[in-house]
């Protein structure tokens, strides 16, 4: 392991998050949530617990940063985020184009009313979310 790196890694909490790679350059490698980002990153360098794919990814990175959560439910959201807006090339999952559901409260219309969308628009109208799941915005 990189010795910067190793000294990174005693930084990180044993809290829920999102745990960032990146590159020399600072390009956003992969993006992972985790229960215990300490131990969770920590995983990435033991050579016979990772794949040819995460292991090459590993060499290219030169630092890796976290963001705490509240819980699973919100690391989730925000890897989903980060992984819609870095688009990094290590994550496969989450790159689809699949949206995350919002609630939109459509108050520009005569009659307001609450209805599902799966993108966020600049309309005036009111977003709640994203949400993991429909079922669970219901």
């Amino acid at each position: 392991m990189d010795n910067e790196l190793s000294i990174k890694l005693l930084t990180f909490p044993t809290l829920s998050g999102v745990y960032i790679f990146k590159d020399s350059k600072e390009k956003v490698l992969y993006v992972g949530k985790a229960k215990n980002l300490k131990n969770r990153v920590r995983s990435y360098f033991q050579k016979n617990l990772i794949d040819d794919r995460k292991a090459k990814m590993v060499t290219q990175s030169r630092d890796i940063s976290f963001v705490v959560t509240e819980n699973e439910v919100e690391a989730l959201a925000l890897e989903a985020n980060f992984i819609k807006q870095y688009k990094p090339p290590f994550n496969i999952l989450l790159r689809d184009d699949k949206n995350y559901p919002y609630l939109s409260v459509r108050i520009n219309e005569q009659w307001p009313f609450v209805e599902i969308v799966r993108r966020y628009k600049n309309d005036g109208n009111i977003y709640i979310g994203p949400y993991i799941s429909s079922r669970g915005m219901k």
